[in-house]
């Protein structure tokens, strides 16, 4: 059995952070390797999208060149507009 690999990009239409603070170190640009999500201390492994939750909200991104983002927020909510698209992936 073959699974196809790829990614499903899905366009951003609307997005709320509420009382935001940011920190990163420069060159926050590229392919993420780890985005930790964390939502009223529970971590989050996926959320379904339109996605919308109160409470103590915290994103750790690192990207693939070492880079870090982090945000931290009371709450979050994030929709798409359209239709999702399935990207194949040629990645070895």
């Amino acid at each position: 059995m073959t699974q196809e690999q790829g990614s499903t990009l899905m366009e951003l239409q609307d997005s709320e952070i509420a009382n935001i603070a940011i920190d990163g170190t420069p060159g926050c640009v590229g392919r993420i390797s780890a985005g930790p999500l964390t939502v009223g201390g529970q971590p989050m492994k996926r959320v379904s999208i339109p996605y919308e939750a109160a409470g103590e909200t915290a994103l750790e991104l690192t990207f693939a060149n070492g880079s870090r983002f982090r945000a931290t927020a009371s709450g979050v909510a994030v929709r798409v507009a359209g239709e999702g698209r399935f990207v194949e992936s040629f990645a070895c």
